[in-house]
């Protein structure tokens, strides 16, 4: 049986890597590496994000770490934090979330992350599925599907339809 080393977080906080990895109580857990669908998607929400800024204090901002208790630093996708305080590493929970299943993503691993947001205390946490298509929500320790991601205190929504507009739909196939 293969054993883990433990690091410390300030350690793991020293360390500088090619594609970062989270960090969960002493072992790095190492992230699938994105692929161009994922890519479109993620920078497609970011923009759509971005237009808030013109009327909101808030900004998107991709792979950011985020400290969601002593020892667990994990890295959305996506987060949209209020823009003040600003922090490298924030404190305070961003306002939503999302993560974007990968072709190499572990369901039981998304849902693992997203109760640690929720226990942090974000808001809004959103699951992108492109592999089928269906946008989720975090509510009552599980996902909902829904039709769009909304933030209605802003006025503000997309469909799955919007995020994987210009994709091609043999790319879109598992």
């Amino acid at each position: 049986m293969a054993t883990k080393t433990a690091i410390s977080p300030e350690e793991y906080l020293a360390m500088r890597f090619e594609w970062e990895p989270e960090y969960v109580h002493g072992e790095l857990i190492e992230r699938p590496m994105p692929d161009r669908v994922h890519g479109e998607i993620e920078t497609t929400l970011a923009a759509l994000l971005r237009l808030l800024r013109k009327q909101h204090p808030v900004t998107p901002v991709t792979n950011m770490r985020c400290r969601l208790s002593e020892g667990v630093y994990r890295l959305p996708d996506i987060a949209l934090v209020a823009n003040h305080p600003y922090e490298r590493t924030p404190s305070i929970p961003p306002i939503m979330v999302t993560e974007i299943v990968s072709r190499d993503d572990l369901y039981v691993d998304v849902v693992e992350k997203a109760a640690e947001y929720a226990t942090w205390g974000v808001p809004h946490i959103w699951l992108i599925d492109p592999w089928s298509k269906r946008l989720q929500i975090w509510t009552a320790n599980s996902f909902a599907t829904v039709e769009k991601l909304e933030l209605k205190e802003y006025g503000w929504s997309c469909s799955i339809d919007d995020l994987i507009e210009g994709i091609p739909a043999e790319a879109l196939k598992r």
